[in-house]
């Protein structure tokens, strides 16, 4: 998603300035679809037989970045070409990764009617918002969500669009 907080420009003859602030969010999430998704077997207990049904969702990732673009624009119109400039600096917020999962859910439809769950996963985050040392002392910062400084990087873009005619 890609949230304008504040977006402004202007034209002077055939040139175009203009400054942004954007709220960038991104999630990428992958389920697992592969041949242990579903499992059936069957076990025999007592000479009576009873279906396992096992939801294997291993290998499911997640994927979640939050930053804040800062950006000056510039474009040029020569003719029917146009090309533009967008220099950024970018401030990371939060991000969350899960990069190992192996949950496993099974439901007993025989004698006990029970459900089983297995679960071991690792997820990293990266609040910028966070100003802590350990698990037991954490202590959210509103003003560093809002201001975000932490984390920052550069980018730049390039771009030129082409009037074939007036229709396309």
């Amino acid at each position: 998603a890609h949230i304008e907080l504040l977006t402004f420009g202007f034209k002077v003859k055939q040139m175009y300035f203009g400054m942004s602030v954007t709220e960038k969010i991104g999630l990428r999430f992958h389920f697992p679809q592969n041949e242990r998704w579903i499992q059936y077997s069957v076990n025999k207990e007592l000479g009576n037989s009873y279906l396992i049904d096992k939801l294997d969702l291993s290998g499911m990732e997640l994927n979640f970045n939050y930053y804040r673009e800062y950006a000056l624009h510039y474009a040029q119109k020569y003719d029917k070409f146009t090309w533009g400039l967008r220099f950024k600096f970018l401030t990371g917020i939060a991000n969350a990764w899960l990069d190992r999962s192996d949950i496993i859910l099974a439901v007993d439809t025989g004698y006990t009617k029970g459900i089983q769950a297995e679960a071991g996963y690792r997820m990293r985050v990266a609040p910028d918002f966070i100003d802590s040392a350990s698990l037991e002392e954490i202590q959210a910062d509103p003003l560093g969500m809002v201001l975000g400084f932490k984390n920052t990087g550069f980018g730049f873009d390039v771009g030129g669009t082409y009037e074939i005619n007036e229709k396309i």
